[in-house]
Parts: structure tokens; C-alpha cells; sequence
């Protein structure tokens, strides 16, 4: 069912679980990007031996035809480029960029992930779209990121909430109705965010 919804925040992480924190999405980003890079070549393979020696292929309706025959989601993320002729380029390494220890901004989905490292602040924010906040929550960086904040051991002096809203919950015609809400609370900050 349709269901257009948005969601951001910021968290204080303390300072021993900062480190660890930004590795875990580092790593689910870079494992990401592989498998990528990986499904990339598997399409450009199949599709470049679907038309080897024959004339006029149509490269790109083959490509279509791969995804349709397939049946699953291997090739949902990956796409060919091509080249004037309308043959497919060979896709390369260095378009699938892997993160480094100094890297501070993960965009995947509808999302967006950003370190602070002067504050130990992290931010997430999930632009409108349908079903943006459960495809970016269910997407490998972001189910990484949200198992690694469950991990956290909260102090007082670290936390916040991320807050949201829906369509469904917009629609309400009553005196406070539709007003955003919260998504999530994450150690004393967040407690004392919530009101509890």
C-alpha cells in the first residue's frame, strides 16, 4: 500500500561508541558498493553475450528483457551506461566509490547519513517519497546503521530523537491532528525529548 512518509534527526553518540558507529556504516557502504560493482558486471556480461555476433542488436531492450527474465532484485540497483552506438560500456571500479575513514556523508535510497565528528552528532534524514522511511530503513546501510545504534550503551549526556510524518497521519482533520512525531528515542537526550 502507498504511503508517503519523511523522517530526520540527530543523535549525540557517546564517545566510545563513535568510532565503532561509523565503522559499521562505513563497512555496510563499501560491502554495498561491491556488490554493485559485482551485479554491474554480471549484467554488462550478459547482455554484451546476448548480442555477440549479431547485427543491429538492440543492447538496451536486452537489458530490459534480463531484468524482466530474471525474476528477482538481482539487478534492481545496477544499470548499464552506453556508448553513442547504443553498445554497453563496461562498468568500472572507480564508479563505485568505497569510503574511507575521513568519509562523514553516506547517500543511499531516499537517505542520507552525516557524521559531525567535532560533536559526535550524527544525522539521518529520509526525503519524502512512498514508503522512502521503510525502504532507506530496509536498504544494507541503513539496517546496518540502525542495528549498530541499538548496540549504543546511553548515557544521560547522549541521544535524540528522530522525528517523521505520513499521509495517513496528515490527514487527521481534529484540533493538533496531523503534527509530526516521533520516530524513534535514543538514550537521556531523547527521554528528555520525549518527556519521559
Amino acid at each position: 500500500m502507498s504511503c508517503y512518509n519523511w523522517e530526520k534527526g540527530q543523535v549525540k553518540i557517546p564517545a566510545k561508541d563513535w568510532p565503532t558507529l561509523k565503522k559499521v556504516v562505513r563497512d555496510a557502504h563499501n560491502t554495498y558498493q561491491t556488490m554493485l560493482y559485482m551485479r554491474s558486471l554480471a549484467l554488462y556480461d550478459t547482455v554484451k553475450n546476448a548480442g555477440k555476433s549479431k547485427r543491429n542488436f538492440d543492447f538496451m531492450a536486452a537489458e530490459r528483457s534480463v531484468r524482466w527474465d530474471s525474476g528477482t532484485s538481482a539487478f534492481n540497483d545496477v544499470w548499464l551506461s552506453y556508448n553513442d552506438a547504443g553498445k554497453p560500456l563496461k562498468p568500472k571500479k572507480k564508479d563505485f566509490l568505497l569510503a574511507t575513514s575521513t568519509t562523514t556523508s553516506y547517500v543511499f535510497s531516499d537517505a542520507q547519513i552525516g557524521f559531525i565528528n567535532k560533536e559526535r552528532i550524527v544525522e539521518w534524514y529520509v526525503g519524502e517519497n512512498n514508503r522512502a522511511v521503510e525502504h532507506s530503513r530496509e536498504h544494507p546501510v541503513g539496517k546496518a546503521f540502525f542495528v549498530a545504534l541499538g548496540k549504543i550503551t546511553w548515557t544521560t549526556k547522549t541521544g535524540g530523537v528522530f522525528v517523521g510524518n505520513d499521509e495517513y497521519n496528515r490527514d487527521n482533520d481534529y484540533h493538533g491532528g496531523g503534527a509530526n512525531y516521533i520516530t524513534g528515542t535514543y538514550g537521556g537526550i531523547g527521554k528528555r525529548q520525549r518527556g519521559y
